[in-house]
């Protein structure tokens, strides 16, 4: 059974991969985080910065980039939080 994933880009990541939102269809039943965004960076030659620098929401938490996402989540992906 295929996963779906609902993935939200905020700010310069929105930027980087031209739209707001889109929906993901895995062809397999289970992957990780990690896999998602090495997916992503490879699909829009986004520039790679280490997992762990970019804030990546899952259903309103973070997750472990190995942990495995539940089907039918909801993604956002945004640059890191800086302030001063």
């Amino acid at each position: 059974m295929p996963l779906k994933l609902y993935v939200k880009y905020v700010s310069v990541v929105r930027d980087q991969v031209g739209k707001d939102q889109e929906v993901i269809v895995l062809d397999k039943e289970k992957a990780t985080l990690r896999e998602l965004l090495q997916l992503l960076y490879e699909k829009y030659r986004m520039e790679e910065s280490p997992v762990e620098e970019l804030l990546v929401l899952v259903n309103g938490k973070r997750l472990d980039p190995d942990e495995y996402l539940p089907d039918e989540s909801q993604i956002i992906i945004a640059p890191p939080v800086s302030g001063g």
